[in-house]
């Protein structure tokens, strides 16, 4: 079996588990971006950058006893809110100074957030979580952001006996033209009321092909990708069957337009075995194909029957994928469907992510031509000894910047990156000592450097959560 393989059967099985109410986390989900920040503030300045916030590092942490979370960041106009490990903490700084305005618990002690947080407004955040002995990613938590305090919850009660409730799971959530929508196992799609964080239902879950009959066979949606620049939602439906050595599974393709859905293509293993995907015959006998959704960009990976595998961004029109990229070598985008740690970005047409040398290593960048399916360019950004490509994001300047950290000590480099040649134009040192590990991400906002650790992998090394790194001159 491939290594491409295994690793999104391992993810299809951690789904099924959660579905079941095994201890297991959900299936990866993307973490809703914010509402669009303006990108004419300055860039990131040149020069040292110093600690200015530093939560206490962690070692040694049991992810056995500590609850199943996603971290993530988000900023909006006037706040920086972040969840963090190893509880799933949410910390909201104010944007202007750096300084934290409040703290709260991330979730119940057995589930802590499924998402990065969301702002519905500059008064209002919301929060993605779990729910005490009723499993994970079931509640929709509102947060008022002047106070800290939580002034609504919203959940999904699948049923009631004797009191007890069962609860549907919230499987993806995505940003498109300011609404967050969500979509959950079995009863579908819909956004949050951008005031009050209501649920607002589009279309139920037999639209997306969710089923459940009386002699055991179901389907449940599993995730939820968007591309918000062309209004494109895509579900993926799971079935409890397993066609070859994985679950059968299919997409849908779904146009947003304001408040308003419609599905506009499907394919998949249970309606045309993958022929609408246009790049060549799948094994029907073991197909594989994985729609990415922890970044915005609808890209999707699929395993042909030479063994061979391609990735590409499905057309919002037709769900084909008319450029497929057949990368030279692997690359993080597809190798950290393992973590759920999304280390590339999609800028237009272009997707940047890390690419593995000769020896194993990502210490390349390389840009594919997402329209064409080619290499566009392949570099070497500046970084210490050992490191490793780790992130890459575009910062509110609408900069693009990778981060590389080393896998022996910890060194660390940010290295602003020319979206058309792939060179570094800026390059800024990372204080040392902050990470034993090298699951982080890292977000630009103005003159400071958000890190937060991301990668659902065990903190075995002293690493610390979150950092906040700013230009001398902002003191």
């Amino acid at each position: 079996m491939s290594e491409l393989r295994t690793t999104a059967l391992a993810t299809c099985a951690l789904a099924l588990a959660a579905l079941t109410a095994c201890t297991a986390p959900p299936a990866a989900s993307p973490a809703p971006s914010a509402p669009p920040t303006a990108t004419g503030t300055p860039p990131l300045p040149a020069g040292e950058l110093e600690v200015v916030h530093q939560a206490p590092q962690i070692a040694d942490v049991d992810r056995s006893t500590s609850p199943i979370m996603q971290p993530g960041i988000s900023v909006s106009e006037n706040w920086i809110a972040v969840v963090s490990p190893p509880d799933g903490t949410l910390t909201v700084f104010e944007r202007a100074t750096l300084e934290e305005a409040w703290s709260a618990p991330g979730g119940p002690a057995d589930w802590g957030p499924c998402d990065a947080p969301y702002f519905l407004s500059e008064q209002r955040l919301v929060l993605l979580t779990g729910i005490e002995g009723g499993g994970p990613c079931s509640r929709f938590v509102v947060y008022d952001l002047e106070s800290g305090e939580a002034v609504d919850g919203f959940e999904f009660v699948s049923a009631e006996y004797q009191g007890t409730k069962s609860y549907e799971q919230v499987t993806g959530t995505a940003a498109v033209d300011g609404r967050l929508w969500f979509v959950t196992s079995f009863h579908g799609l819909g956004f949050l009321d951008p005031e009050t964080g209501e649920p607002v239902p589009v279309l139920d879950g037999e639209e997306l092909g969710a089923f459940t009959d009386d002699d055991g066979g179901r389907a449940h949606v599993s995730s939820l990708a968007v591309d918000p620049e062309s209004g494109l939602l895509v579900t993926t439906l799971l079935h409890g069957e397993l066609l070859g050595d994985a679950p059968a599974s299919d997409v849908y393709g779904i146009r947003v337009d304001g408040a308003e859905a419609e599905v506009v293509w499907k394919f998949g293993d249970t309606i045309d075995g993958n022929a609408a995907l246009g790049v060549g015959e799948l094994d029907a006998s073991d197909p594989f194909l994985f729609v990415d959704d922890r970044e915005p960009g609808v890209l999707a990976i699929a395993e042909l029957a030479d063994g061979s595998a391609v990735l590409g961004r499905l057309d919002p029109e037709t769900g084909r994928m008319p450029a497929p990229i057949s990368p030279a070598t692997p690359v993080e985008f597809a190798a950290g469907l393992t973590d759920g740690h999304g280390g590339y970005e999609v800028v237009g047409d272009l997707l940047v992510t890390g690419a593995r040398g000769s020896d194993g290593g990502s210490v390349d960048l390389v840009g594919y031509d997402l329209a064409t399916g080619e290499e566009r360019w392949r570099t070497t950004p500046p970084a210490p000894f050992s490191a490793t490509v780790q992130d890459v994001s575009v910062g509110t300047d609408g900069q693009l910047y990778a981060l590389s950290i080393g896998l022996v000590n910890g060194d660390a480099a940010l290295n602003r990156i020319d979206p058309e040649t792939g060179e570094s134009t800026e390059s800024w040192q990372i204080p040392s000592g902050l990470f034993g590990e090298t699951g982080v991400t890292a977000r630009v906002v103005d003159d400071a450097v958000v890190l937060a650790f991301e990668s659902a992998q065990t903190i075995a090394f002293p690493t610390s959560p979150l950092v906040i790194l700013a230009a001398p001159q902002r003191d």
